[in-house]
């Protein structure tokens, strides 16, 4: 625990040596990771900062997609215009083969909304020291620190009517007493509501003083074409070119705008001020969520759409399957049978491991044909082939009226023990299934399968 020496001048000033607002200096880089836990986001990004070149620069996702910020009073030719300039460098399919491509956008300032740098650390101006404390006190973004170091511990807090926002930075020193960023936590807390409406945390490390080179922020060195106009509404560009800027800045006025367009898009009138304020809070996040899996560039895009407002719990009823607590009588798998590291992929048709494709029907029936085709895949062993005709008894499992859980539920264990208790026959035995809701004549026909194990991880 380090030690804080207080010294009282005759004007009446307290100095506190230890415990000075941090100063990050004109010229920065830091490396970290943005954790959204209300939209399950995980966002490593880097960032550049120079001061005294007018520029800035983050990249998301180790360099999925990059930002660069030029102010006005930046070298001549960085922009197009005396108001900087907002580069994005993402990847987009080209529209001839179809395939990823980096691609440049800009968007140039104007005379009313220049275009400022981008921090990935915050103005502590206004934060007051609270106390010496672990680095990771209560943080649920890193699951085992790799050091306990002590950090200083500054904060902010924010009331704007029944909201209140508390900001809490997370600061160690290094040998010349010079303040290192570990933890920056965003926690808003709704007093009419009773909730928390908002949370956001950055993890920071790499943190360097060190001079950047101009070539940090020369688009020409990161990309050999010519950069293109932004499509889209204005409410949009600062979102999508400068994403750091809702969590260093507060900047929401994109969030609010889009809010806006999906309540006249899918006629949403929530009747209260207090159920409104919630939609939107829970938009927010599925709205982070949206553009930050875009920026990961996983061969796909998605956008919002008419449940943009609704809860992980709301989505889930309407997944279909309500979880049972009913024992699955699984055994714990035997990890110490298998010592041996196993391979990163394993392409199971290549050894007859994999039963063909079903036609479902109309029935729902598709989990039934997943375990009776994992039933088919675990003959294997006995005799080198997968057998895909292995019967469809247990996808009408019905223990007792309204219990018919594996077809229509999901509940996959349920199967098990039926195949546990009564053994499965092929589909040639069995003479398949009508598609539909039928009689269950398991009895009538021999069983194939015998015995079947089934464990838990």
């Amino acid at each position: 625990m380090g030690l804080l020496l207080c010294v009282a001048f005759l004007l009446g000033t307290t100095l506190c040596l230890g415990q000075e607002r941090p100063e990050w200096g004109d010229v920065y880089k830091v490396k970290g990771v943005l954790y959204l836990p209300y939209a399950e986001i995980r966002e490593p990004f880097t960032g550049y900062f120079d001061a005294s070149q007018n520029l800035s620069r983050i990249d998301y996702y180790r360099g999925m997609v990059q930002t660069i910020q030029v102010a006005p009073d930046a070298e001549e030719g960085r922009s197009e215009t005396p108001y900087g300039a907002n580069y994005k460098i993402a990847y987009m399919p080209d529209k001839e083969t179809w395939q990823p491509r980096r691609t440049c956008f800009l968007v140039n300032g104007t005379a009313n909304n220049t275009v400022p740098l981008q921090a990935v650390l915050p103005d502590v101006t206004s934060f007051e020291f609270v106390r010496q404390e672990s680095c990771w006190e209560g943080t649920t973004a890193v699951d085992e620190p790799a050091e306990r170091a002590s950090c200083e511990r500054f904060q902010l807090v924010v009331t704007n009517e029944n909201r209140v926002s508390k900001y809490t930075l997370w600061v160690s020193r290094d040998g010349q007493g010079r303040a290192v960023p570990r933890r920056y936590l965003m926690m808003g807390y709704n007093t009419l509501l009773g909730s928390h409406f908002d949370k956001y945390e950055l993890i920071y490390h790499g943190f360097s003083r060190k001079p950047l080179p101009s070539s940090v922020f020369d688009i020409t060195h990161l990309i050999n074409e010519t950069c293109r106009r932004f499509p889209g509404p204005g409410a949009e560009h600062l979102a999508l070119h400068s994403p750091m800027a809702e969590f260093m800045n507060g900047h929401d006025a994109h969030m609010h705008s889009a809010f806006d367009k999906f309540k006249e898009d899918h006629s949403r009138d929530y009747g209260h001020h207090t159920e409104h304020e919630r939609r939107r809070d829970i938009f927010r996040q599925n709205l982070r969520f949206i553009h930050s899996t875009n920026r990961a560039n996983r061969g796909y895009t998605v956008k919002v759409n008419h449940l943009a407002d609704r809860s992980s719990d709301e989505l889930g009823y309407l997944r279909g399957r309500l979880q049972s607590r009913a024992p699955t009588n699984a055994l714990p798998f035997p990890k110490d049978r298998f010592s041996s590291d196993l391979p990163d992929y394993v392409d199971w048709r290549l050894y007859g491991a994999v039963t063909p494709v079903k036609d479902q029907a109309v029935c729902g029936i598709l989990l039934e044909l997943r375990h009776r085709g994992r039933a088919g895949g675990r003959t294997l062993p006995q005799d080198g082939e997968a057998d895909p005709a292995l019967g469809a008894a247990a996808g009408g499992l019905q223990l007792e009226p309204g219990e018919q859980r594996d077809a229509t539920g999901g509940e996959d264990f349920r199967a098990y023990e039926y195949i546990r208790a009564h053994g499965l026959a092929t589909d040639e035995d069995y003479r398949g299934l009508p598609w539909t809701d039928g009689i269950c004549h398991d009895t009538k026909v021999d069983a194939t399968v015998t015995t079947i194990r089934t464990t838990s991880p």
